[in-house]
C-alpha cells in the first residue's frame, strides 16, 4: 500500500491507528535516512537522526497545526536532528568551494535576481559512472545549506514545492528560488567538471 496524505489518513494516524502509523513510519523511515546521508551523515548518524526525530515528533504530535501536513512537520524535525548531529560532530564546511560556486552562480543573475540576457540552463549529459556520481555528491555538497536542502527535499519527497517551503520556514517564491538557484550551481559545477575531463 502506498503512502498518500489525505485527511482520511491524517484522522486514522492522529487517534494512532496502528496501519496508518505503521505506513507512515514504515515510508519515512527510509526517506530520511537516505536525506540525512545525502546530508553529508554517516549511516549510523542517519539513523540516530531519524530515531530522534521520529521521537521528537510523536512527544508533538499534539502542537501539529491543522493546516500543516504531518509530513512537512516530521521534515522540519528531520532537518533540526541532521544540524544538530553536524554541530555535535563539529563539522566544518568548506566555503572556499561554497564561494566559488554562489560567484558562478550570481554571474548567471543580474542586479533584479533574474537571469542574464541570453543565459538559460543546459542540460546535463546523464552521469554514467561512479566517479560522475561522486563528483555529483561533491557539487552537492558543496551548495550553499539552503540551496541544497531545497533539492534534497524536492528529490527525497513528492510532495508538492508549496508544502515544502514551510519545511525551510521560506515563502513559495523563495523555496522555489533556492530550488532553481541550487539546480543552477548543481549544473554548473557539473559542467567545470564535464569540460575538464
Amino acid at each position: 500500500m502506498k503512502f498518500t496524505e489525505d485527511h482520511v489518513f491524517r484522522a486514522a494516524f492522529l487517534v494512532r491507528d496502528p496501519q496508518a502509523v505503521n505506513l507512515f513510519v514504515g515510508h519515512f523511515v527510509t526517506v530520511l535516512g537516505k536525506l540525512g546521508q545525502a546530508k553529508g551523515l554517516t549511516r549510523e548518524e542517519a539513523e540516530d537522526a531519524v530515531q530522534e526525530c521520529f521521537d521528537v515528533f510523536f512527544r508533538k504530535l499534539g502542537d501539529i497545526q491543522a493546516d500543516v501536513k504531518l509530513s512537512t512537520f516530521l521534515f522540519g524535525i528531520f532537518l533540526n536532528s541532521v544540524r544538530e548531529i553536524r554541530r555535535k560532530r563539529g563539522r566544518v564546511e568548506s566555503h572556499g568551494d561554497l564561494a566559488a560556486i554562489e560567484h558562478l552562480v550570481s554571474q548567471q543573475y543580474d542586479q533584479k535576481g533574474h537571469w542574464k540576457t541570453g543565459v538559460a540552463p543546459k542540460p546535463i549529459d546523464v552521469l554514467l559512472a561512479s566517479e560522475e556520481g561522486e563528483k555529483l555528491q561533491e557539487c552537492l555538497d558543496g551548495l550553499p545549506e539552503r540551496h541544497k536542502d531545497a533539492l534534497l527535499l524536492t528529490l527525497q519527497n513528492d510532495e508538492d514545492p508549496k508544502e515544502l517551503c514551510h519545511i525551510l520556514g521560506v515563502s513559495y517564491a523563495n523555496f522555489r528560488q533556492l530550488l532553481t538557484r541550487g539546480r543552477q550551481a548543481l549544473r554548473l559545477c557539473l559542467e567545470n567538471y564535464v569540460g575538464e575531463t
